[in-house]
């Protein structure tokens, strides 16, 4: 009798032992949801006016390299932008409400992260990634890839790439294209600060590791772009991507690109005619350095999709040639323009041609 008296007893101290972490982390996930559901209400109060063509003489429906300065502008106002904070959270609401206002369904898709469930609940840890998409004709899209920057200090954060995705979707807008265009924004986080063995984590939102240099920024790109790849495998969609074109950009170097030894050669050859097009061979040189740079081509080929190219900004030697020059080394809003325009004719060219293929497979 006593014996069991004692088991019965030590199960209930199991119990409430359980219920008592198990009530930790509940409380940890609710807070985490207040917080969240806080900081949405808070951004779309505090969302910073968006760019449009009447704000700007002489732009017309034509990618503009004025509207995507306006677009950095704005987002770099915010000021440092760490993972679940109110800029991160204004930041998303200035992108989707831009895509949507050029006719593209948006949505907001959690990714896996890394890390326990206790720390991904407590912190809304999981990495979540902006998509958006003007329908076409087919059901099949092309994706256009770029990188969104949650990583503190401002000097860290580029939304050239962000802000790129943003003017083609209204370069687009009023058209109807023959595939889907789908833009997706790659969140690019820091790692956590946990100490291993706590179940509660001391979850604190701004508990991310400091990045401290360029390289470090470059590397956490990858880890972004795996996990975008990662949901979109998961969602079946991989079948129904005829193209994944990666914005490897940076506005401290003009824009002048590599041949990524990684990439597609026909669609590489594709988008090389669309710049001679446009003049702009200096920007898509034929003689350009070739490059393995691994980064978020790489991730979606590792993915199953290996129909990719990548526009990789070639930073060493355009950041030389703009020092020897004696101008500035980040690209003009001209050159902003002109490498709109190149990349809203090669995706044109590029359907086109996925056209062509189609009307002779049936």
């Amino acid at each position: 009798m006593v014996r069991k008296i004692f088991i019965k007893k030590m199960g209930n101290n199991a119990q409430s032992g359980s219920r008592s972490v198990l009530g930790q982390h509940k409380r940890l996930a609710v807070g985490a949801s207040i917080a969240a559901m806080l900081a949405f209400a808070i951004s779309c109060t505090s969302v910073p006016r968006y760019a449009r063509q009447g704000d700007f003489a002489g732009v017309g429906s034509e990618f503009s390299g004025e509207i995507v300065e306006a677009h950095r502008n704005a987002l770099r106002g915010l000021g440092p932008r760490w993972p679940g904070t109110q800029a991160d959270e204004i930041a998303r609401a200035y992108l989707v409400r831009g895509f949507r206002s050029h006719g593209a369904k948006t949505r907001r898709v959690s990714g896996p992260s890394e890390g326990s469930a206790a720390l991904a609940k407590a912190t809304h840890a999981g990495r979540e990634h902006v998509i958006a998409e003007i329908p076409g004709n087919s059901d099949d899209v092309l994706l256009v890839v770029a990188a969104y920057p949650v990583l503190g200090s401002s000097n860290r954060i580029d939304d050239t790439g962000a802000a790129v995705l943003l003017e083609l979707a209204r370069a687009f807008e009023t058209t109807t294209p023959a595939y889907g265009l789908r833009f997706a924004l790659a969140e690019v986080r820091p790692a956590a600060r946990v100490q291993a063995g706590d179940a509660q984590e001391a979850v604190d939102i701004g508990a991310w590791d400091r990045v401290e240099t360029d390289d470090a920024a470059r590397k956490l790109v990858i880890d972004g772009g795996r996990s975008l790849a990662a949901t979109i495998r998961d969602e079946r969609e991989t079948s129904h991507i005829r193209a994944v074109i990666v914005l490897d950009l940076s506005a401290d170097a003009p824009l002048r690109f590599s041949r990524d030894l990684r990439s597609h050669p026909g669609f590489r050859e594709l988008f090389w005619d669309s710049a001679a097009r446009y003049g702009q061979e200096s920007m898509f040189p034929r003689d350009a350095n070739w490059t393995a740079s691994g980064r978020l081509q790489l991730v979606f080929r590792e993915a199953g999709v290996d129909r990719v190219l990548a526009l990789v900004s070639d930073r060493t030697s355009a950041h030389s040639d703009a020092i020897n020059a004696g101008r500035a080394a980040g690209p003009s809003t001209e050159e902003v323009t002109s490498f709109g325009r190149i990349m809203a004719d090669g995706l044109t060219q590029l359907m086109h041609r996925f056209e062509r293929v189609d009307a002779f497979s049936r």
